[in-house]
């Protein structure tokens, strides 16, 4: 029997707007509204009034449709300019925490919505830790669940249809989790330094081992992770915690925690464990500053502290297009 190749999961499709052919929803009504003006003018002043007209409106939707870079229009890229020279008016383009912060009380903290994040460990039934985070400002609970996602590779289209399934199921059956608010998945994908191999071949090398099999595991430490990449995907469940208190919350997501992470087993997300406060700590310092990847790797118990978290200093930056910002600065 032959098999299906291509298989379009869940019928997704892309949103589109009600628009006329590939006009922007502004470029649609700036037209409609130019014609019936244009019908309007030739009325009042004849063949004058509806060339004046039609012109006026070719023109205004040309440069709403115009894309100079970044595949943003005219409109989009306006409004980022606005928005960029009104934070550096404000002096809003620009971070300080730690010790140059007397609000921070010392601590590196995140900026934004992430400073009014409080962490609280807890553990499941079976006496596995996890980090509860507490979202202040919305009073909210969100639980983080680490995957190694397998990829497709070597693996047969009916397999990767099984996996999609399971992961349909694990999704409807978030429909049913009382009080539950929100799910995210976020894929990270990063170059392989090496590090984690290293890590789990140095402290199984023997001393009595023969001269040639030690050199031959420095050479699979050395040029294994060449051109490799690392994959990891976190899934974040949020509960709202509305009319209950954080304790009887906080057991209620430690009981249902094993079973939500059962369900996230068989649609290929690998090995899956619970984020605790340390790891998050690390994830979040290395999100900042890239570089310190490896040395995190190094020295695991470097960064526990959720005050270690954010930054010291950053400032807001732009492109030359003015279409990307980012965040450059020091992590603490």
């Amino acid at each position: 029997m032959k098999y299906q190749s291509e298989v379009g999961y869940g019928n997704w499709h892309q949103a589109r707007s009600a628009v006329l052919g590939r006009f922007s929803a502004l470029a649609t009504v700036v037209m409609i509204g130019g014609l019936v003006v244009s019908v309007v003018a030739n009325m009042a002043f004849g063949l004058m009034g509806l060339f004046t007209g039609f012109t006026v409106t070719a023109l205004a939707t040309a440069l709403i449709q115009y894309e100079p870079e970044g595949g943003h229009k005219l409109p989009t890229l306006l409004g980022i300019r606005m928005a960029w020279f009104r934070a550096k008016t404000r002096r809003e383009s620009a971070f300080v925490g730690g010790l140059l912060n007397e609000k921070a009380r010392g601590a590196a903290q995140l900026p934004g919505a992430g400073t009014a994040i409080e962490l609280w460990d807890c553990q499941t039934g079976s006496g596995a830790d996890f980090v509860l985070i507490e979202h202040k400002r919305v009073n909210a609970f969100s639980v983080v669940f680490e995957t190694a996602p397998e990829g497709n590779d070597l693996v047969d289209a009916g397999v990767v249809d099984q996996r999609v399934a399971v992961w349909g199921a694990f999704l409807a059956d978030l429909g049913y989790e009382p009080n539950l608010i929100g799910a995210s998945v976020v894929v990270e994908s990063a170059p392989d330094m090496g590090e984690r191999l290293r890590n789990n071949i140095v402290p199984r090398l023997s001393e009595a081992a023969p001269a040639a099999a030690v050199a031959t595991m420095e050479d699979v430490m050395a040029t294994y992770p060449e051109g490799a990449a690392t994959t990891s995907a976190y899934v974040t469940l949020t509960w709202s915690g509305e009319h209950q208190k954080r304790s009887e919350l906080a057991r209620e997501i430690a009981s249902r925690v094993p079973g939500l992470a059962a369900g996230l087993n068989g649609c290929g997300a690998g090995g899956i464990s619970l984020v605790t406060a340390p790891r998050l700590a690390r994830i979040i310092r290395q999100s900042y500053d890239p570089d310190s990847a490896a040395f995190l790797l190094r020295r695991m118990r470097w960064v526990n502290a959720w005050m270690c978290r954010g930054m010291m200093r950053a400032r807001l930056g732009r492109l030359p297009s003015g279409t990307v910002t980012s965040m450059r600065g020091h992590a603490r």
